[in-house]
């Protein structure tokens, strides 16, 4: 009997024990997922401007872009996308493989490869594979992009 109040007491100190700052990993996952297969419909279907509603504005955003050594914060991201979208008349990304980690409540890590079609304005198709790393922040009005890179592997 001394030995079965003892388990139900170590027990019951075990669950008290759990983190306060416990977390259900894959709703979070799912819900980022969600948000990842939202962004590139909503590039299919506005071009590249479509990435504007998944970005996070902070001063904490940063991205790599295909081809660049280095990142760019939201304003220069912003500009890129802006300069780059009159220039192509049909985007279609599909993620090929995805993995993607709850971290926390608020912020997952997502990687994997994606292939991508560009169609530009004068008609020529671009096919390419891009591997892609990031960090997703859940703020008040859902899940954004908040840093990453992107490359293109062939």
């Amino acid at each position: 009997m001394k030995t079965l109040l003892s388990f139900v007491g170590f027990a019951i100190l075990l669950v008290s024990c759990q983190p306060k700052d416990s977390f259900d990993k894959a709703t979070i996952e799912q819900e980022v997922r969600a948000m990842l297969k939202a962004y590139d419909d909503s590039v299919r279907a506005n071009g590249l401007i479509g990435e504007f509603g998944f970005l996070d504005e902070s001063d904490e955003f940063y991205w790599v872009p295909p081809g660049y050594k280095y990142a760019i914060n939201y304003d220069s991201a912003a500009a890129v996308l802006r300069k780059t979208a009159p220039r192509l008349s049909y985007v279609d990304n599909q993620w090929d493989t995805l993995r993607v980690q709850a971290l926390s409540r608020n912020y997952a890590s997502f990687s994997g490869v994606v292939s991508s079609m560009l169609v530009t304005t004068t008609n020529d198709t671009i096919r390419m594979k891009l591997s892609e790393t990031g960090l997703a922040v859940k703020r008040k009005t859902g899940w954004k992009l908040l840093s990453g890179q992107t490359n293109i592997t062939k």
